[in-house]
């Protein structure tokens, strides 16, 4: 069963949720927009919703009756036993909405311009030897593989609000092409984005104008 954890070694966590739709490698088209965004969907059973409802008020699930899970994402229902399923789908900017300077070091951002690969959340898959490894534009994840969600909350007069920080993941599915992949079968992509060279790890702290990302990974 998922958890909701907060405030915990100065991170909230969502634990052992199910994820779906995970566009990192190749992120997605904002509503009635061209500008693209990374998103994830993390699913959560009942008890865990209750919980969320009561501290993000404003950051609002979606629920989905159990027996049109399936069609709608992909993989069985996490939860068979509830009669809806609810998940909550993460969005991070790729892009600036508009102009900004990083006035500490001297760095301007045009709009448009791509958000520094270092200010995005990381995606990470547990080793054997207990480090991690950063598999953000590296490995698709298939719909249904499991993790944990480390969250950056923040709070003001109008509530508190959740982005997210990292993703752990704990069980992975790795997503594998229809095609077949001709004589050989099943082709799993293991796409390494353009920007990998570029990723930082540990974050380095940055002056944050649209994009609100703690700089710490939790895991």
């Amino acid at each position: 069963m998922s958890k909701l954890e907060m405030n915990t070694k100065g991170f909230s966590f969502l634990r052992d949720v199910s994820l779906a739709y995970v566009k990192f490698i190749r992120p997605e088209k904002k509503y009635e927009s061209n500008e693209e965004e990374y998103t994830l969907c993390a699913v959560m059973d009942k008890a865990t919703h209750k919980e969320w409802k009561k501290v993000f008020k404003k950051n609002k699930c979606k629920e989905v009756d159990t027996a049109d899970f399936k069609k709608q994402y992909l993989f069985d229902a996490p939860y068979p036993e509830q009669d809806e399923q609810y998940i909550y789908k993460f969005r991070v900017d790729k892009t600036f909405g508009k102009g900004w300077t990083d006035k500490k070091n001297g760095i301007e951002y045009a709009a448009g311009s791509d958000v520094p690969v270092s200010w995005l959340p990381t995606i990470l898959k547990p080793n054997p030897d207990g480090t991690n490894e950063d598999i953000t534009f590296k490995t698709e994840i298939q719909n249904g593989s499991k993790a944990d969600i480390a969250l950056t909350t923040k709070s003001n007069d109008f509530g508190t609000f959740v982005k997210l920080n990292a993703v752990l993941v704990t069980d992975l599915i790795e997503y594998e092409s229809a095609g077949g992949g001709g004589a050989f079968g099943a082709v799993v992509s293991n796409n390494t984005s353009k920007v990998e060279a570029t990723k930082e790890t540990p974050k380095q702290e940055q002056p944050e104008p649209e994009v609100d990302f703690d700089d710490t990974i939790p895991f």
